[in-house]
């Protein structure tokens, strides 16, 4: 999305693809989507060895 351009309505929130009759508009104001966060690894399973079958 780094070359797509967006722009927010102030009243409503509703967020449009960009053009020239938007931006002109006094309700509209860019709008950048923020950056995902990056996934965590899953956490390891501390009561994993209370499950294992004992041989």
């Amino acid at each position: 999305m780094s070359g797509d351009r967006y722009l927010r309505q102030i009243n409503t929130g509703h967020i449009y693809a960009w053009a020239p009759e938007l931006e002109d508009r006094p309700d509209m104001e860019p709008f950048e989507f923020p950056e995902p966060e990056p996934e965590k690894p899953p956490e390891p399973d501390k009561a994993a060895h209370k499950r294992e079958a004992k041989p």
